[in-house]
């Protein structure tokens, strides 16, 4: 699905909207990553909630992850990893999904993802660890 660039720039503008709008809640002891996925992500979700945007931004986000990959991979691979990684990734549940976003492509620990997710770090570990299993079981059919 090809989006105008012009949409994209605006959802992104209006994250960043937010990221003003909040400034004054910003802890300075905190990491700024964060701060603006907390925001982005309810962004996200008001959305979605509005059916407005959704795949757009969606997008958008695998396209940044998945640039970061393209560096070390022939197009030809990235193109096959890219729709590999997004087929197991769409067949995760949501929560596993979110989890393995924010491990592989986000670079996030463990303990800053149950920090960012307000969940206990078991609870994380074991979300990723169900997904990885799910992933295997998936490209193994």
């Amino acid at each position: 699905m090809n989006v105008p660039s012009h949409e994209l720039d605006d959802f992104t503008q209006e994250i960043w909207i937010k990221v003003y709008e909040y400034r004054f809640k910003y802890q300075e002891n905190a990491k700024f990553s964060t701060f603006l996925y907390l925001l982005a992500k309810q962004k996200v979700i008001d959305a979605a909630r509005k059916n407005k945007k959704w795949s757009m931004f969606k997008e958008r986000c695998l396209n940044f992850f998945e640039q970061t990959q393209a560096q070390t991979l022939r197009q030809t691979d990235l193109e096959k990893h890219q729709i590999e990684s997004e087929l197991l990734l769409q067949q995760l549940p949501h929560e596993q999904r979110e989890v393995v976003i924010l491990r592989t492509q986000a670079e996030m620990s463990y303990a800053e993802i149950a920090e960012l997710m307000q969940l206990p770090l078991g609870t994380i570990k074991s979300r990723m660890h169900n997904a990885l299993e799910n992933m295997r079981k998936f490209n193994a059919k």
